[in-house]
This record gives structure tokens, C-alpha cells and sequence, in this order.
């Protein structure tokens, strides 16, 4: 599914925390953007020199084409001549390009481009970095005159796997498989000495061991008074105590879990495959609204627009589950979400570069299972907050709009 989307880079907070200044003589100002910093005893602002900003990347995974760039500034005037301007560079990755007049490539002090030229070349900025950031060079001769960096934007084409909300699935996927999970067992302790592998114990039982945390002679200690534990070897699952523990001894542990984690669209049956494991389900969507219109991007370089509709917008909930064959173990994992994300209360979305603010609604609840086999389910509810939708590309054309802004305003659909 091809989705065309936008980014805004416009002087708030949370672009200000993720610029990089040259140097001390910029500024942010939330009325006026992105400026020159005047000296604090003469009120006079730096001529010359190679001040800049670099503004926070815009680095979706699913990008699949940049379609549009563009940017506001204030360039100075005094008696008719410009005495302030704005030049650009842009960035992928690690890598800062600008326009030669024939590629792009590395610059070095002194090569800057302007708007006009970074609009005209656009669609042959590598994609391959999957990422994107606009550096602003910001040059005054007049001390008593600064330009300014009003608000920049990009658009890009994405292409998703899957539906709209496909996403936002993945992304919650990928942030519960950062939850931790504790889990207590008692294991047959292999041979004597101080080590005992768990490999044979995860192809035993589905669970993939993250870190073992405690170790006691559950023989002679059931009291768990004297914590064994050394070390623990993630790479060969391997346990070392503080001294030898005799072959057969039963071993009380406590250890961190790697979950599975799996996004499910029917509760009506399931066959469980592997327990214990964490479930996403019962997406539900409200739609809250979306601001009319569209987000243009009008070329300089030959009139041209790239036309961008605004995303709808959705309140979503969805069911975050803790199953397993012991109603403990169920909870434990349904608690283990929770408080993970009670710290963060946001998800991100990587292919679309976006975070969506989360909330819990209530506390755990047990629920009986809705598969055949013997399992227990711990559920909470987690609410998902203005959830962007983008519109869908269909048919063959790319579906962005192209307005031709210096003739007789024909719009088009481009193929």
C-alpha cells in the first residue's frame, strides 16, 4: 500500500530539542523561527561566517521516494539589495549533501544551494538512507539585519505491508518485545560444579531466557534465604553460582523473559502454538476528525506543486494480554506491559516516523481463554491517541497532485 505523507519542521519545543546549531550564534524563537543571535552587549548580529542549523531527521523505514521539499524565510532587505539570506544543504543519515549543478555531493565551506535548486533536484537525493534532515545556512552582511528560517516541510511516498493500521500494529509489537517478564522455576541442576546450561530447558519449554536474576539450593535453602547467583551468560545460556551445586539438586531460579508477542484480529478461535506469550487484539478505532484541505508544496524552481491531503485522525484501544498455562505466569506477563508502558506512555512508528501517546484504562483483569486448550489470559486495556491516517495511493498513478501554479492552473494526477 503506498501512502503519501508529510513533515512539518515548524520552532516549537520538540524541534528545538532535536536541532543541531553550528554554533551559538543561532537561535530559535518561537515567533520567528530559526535566526541569527545578536550580540548581548551591541544588540549587533554576526556577518559573514558559516552559521547553520541542521534541522531533526525525517527518517521513515518504509520511505520509498522523497516527492517535495520546501521552506518560509525572511531575507532582509536595506535600500532594495537582500543583505540577509537563507541557503540550503541537505542531509541522509550521517551523510551532508548539496547540489553541484550536476549531482549531489559532499560540500565544503561555501557550498550552499538555494531553495529553488534543492526543489529542482529533489527526485535525485539518495533514498537509500531512508532518512532526511534540511540544513539552513543563515548569512547576514548588514549587522543590523538577520534572515530567518520561518518553517520547512518534506513530503515522501511510503510503501506499507499490510492496511492502514498495519503500522501501528508493528509498532506496538516491536515495543512489547522490550518487556521483560519475570519467571520462577525450579530446574534438576545437570552435573556437579558451578555451571548449568538452560539451553535444553528453552527447547523444552517455549520461553527464551533474557537473564537469570537469582539462583538458590531450593534442597537444602526453601527458604530462599542465600542468593547463588554469579553470573549469567545470555550468548550460551549458561548460569554460574557462587560455588558447586551438586548434580540433581533442585535449583530455584528467578529469571527475565524475552517474549513472544503476537497481534491477533479474531478472538473468536485460536490454537496455541507456544505459552506463555503476550497478545495484541480488539482494535478499535474512533475517528476524532481531520483538518480540511491539503498540505501544498509549491516548487520555485518552475511553479510547480505537490499537493498532500491531510490525515484523517483516529482514537484507537486495543487489548494487551498476558497468556499462559498458569494464571500467575499470565499476569506476570500482563504486568510486565503494563508497567512498561505506564514508564513510556508512547509507541513508535518507524515506517511512517511517527509516536503515538498512550494511556492505560484500568487496572488487570482475568479472562478465560477463548482457545481450546487449558490457558489463562491477565488483560488490560491500553488507549492509542490520535492515530494519523494517511490516504491511501490506489490504481496505478502515485496519487499525489501536481498543480501547474504559472499557467492556467490545470490540476493533474501524476502517473
Amino acid at each position: 500500500m503506498k501512502l503519501p505523507l508529510y513533515h512539518n519542521w515548524t520552532p516549537d519545543p520538540s524541534t528545538r530539542e532535536g536541532s543541531t546549531f553550528s554554533s551559538s550564534n543561532i537561535r530559535l524563537e518561537n515567533h520567528s523561527g530559526w535566526e541569527l543571535k545578536a550580540n548581548s552587549s551591541t544588540g549587533k548580529y554576526p556577518t559573514g561566517g558559516e552559521h547553520y542549523v541542521v534541522l531533526p531527521a525525517f527518517s521513515p523505514t518504509a520511505l520509498r521516494r522523497w516527492l517535495a521539499i520546501d521552506a518560509v524565510v525572511s531575507e532582509p532587505k536595506v535600500d532594495g539589495s537582500t543583505v540577509g539570506t537563507v541557503r540550503f544543504r541537505l542531509k541522509a543519515g550521517a551523510s551532508t549533501y548539496w547540489w553541484t549543478g550536476a549531482a549531489w555531493a559532499t560540500p565544503s565551506t561555501g557550498n550552499w544551494n538555494t531553495l529553488e535548486e534543492i526543489q529542482a533536484n529533489l527526485s535525485t537525493f539518495p533514498s537509500t538512507a531512508k532518512s532526511l534532515s534540511l540544513v539552513a545556512r543563515l548569512l547576514t552582511t548588514n549587522e543590523n539585519h538577520t534572515p530567518s528560517l520561518l518553517r520547512a516541510g518534506v513530503a515522501a511516498e511510503v510503501v506499507v505491508t499490510g492496511q492502514h493500521y498495519a503500522p501501528l500494529y508493528r509498532g506496538l509489537v516491536r515495543r512489547l518485545k522490550t518487556v521483560r517478564p519475570i519467571v520462577e522455576m525450579v530446574i534438576d541442576w545437570a552435573a556437579t560444579g558451578t555451571t548449568h546450561s538452560l539451553a535444553s530447558l528453552e527447547q523444552e519449554e517455549p520461553v527464551t531466557i533474557a537473564n537469570v536474576v537469582e539462583v538458590y539450593n531450593y534442597d537444602t535453602d526453601p527458604d530462599l534465604a542465600t542468593d547463588l547467583f554469579s553470573s549469567w551468560n545470555s550468548g550460551t545460556s549458561t548460569i554460574t553460582a557462587t560455588g558447586s551445586i551438586a548434580a540433581g539438586t533442585k535449583v530455584w531460579i528467578r529469571a527475565t523473559t524475552a517474549p513472544i508477542v503476537a497481534y491477533t484480529t479474531s478472538p473468536d478461535y485460536k490454537q496455541t502454538a507456544r505459552l506463555p506469550y503476550i497478545e495484541i487484539s480488539e482494535f478499535a478505532a474512533e475517528f476524532v476528525g481531520q483538518i480540511p484541505g491539503s498540505r501544498g508544496f509549491v516548487s520555485r524552481a518552475d511553479g510547480s506543486a505537490v499537493v498532500v491531503k491531510h490525515p484523517r485522525q483516529y482514537n484507537g484501544m486495543v487489548k494487551i494480554s498476558g497468556v499462559a498455562s498458569r494464571p500467575e505466569e499470565a499476569f506476570a506477563f500482563a504486568e510486565a506491559a503494563l508497567n512498561n508502558l505506564r514508564q513510556t506512555p508512547l509507541v513508535s512508528l518507524p515506517e511512517l516516523d511517527e509516536t503515538i501517546a498512550t494511556s492505560l484504562q484500568g487496572e488487570i483483569t482475568m479472562a478465560p481463554s477463548y482457545d481450546e486448550t487449558n490457558t489463562h489470559r491477565a488483560e488490560v486495556l491500553l488507549k492509542l491517541w490520535h492515530v494519523n491516517r494517511w490516504h491511501e495511493i490506489l490504481g496505478t498513478g502515485h496519487g499525489v497532485l501536481t498543480v501547474n501554479v504559472t499557467g492556467d492552473m490545470d490540476a493533474t494526477l501524476e502517473g
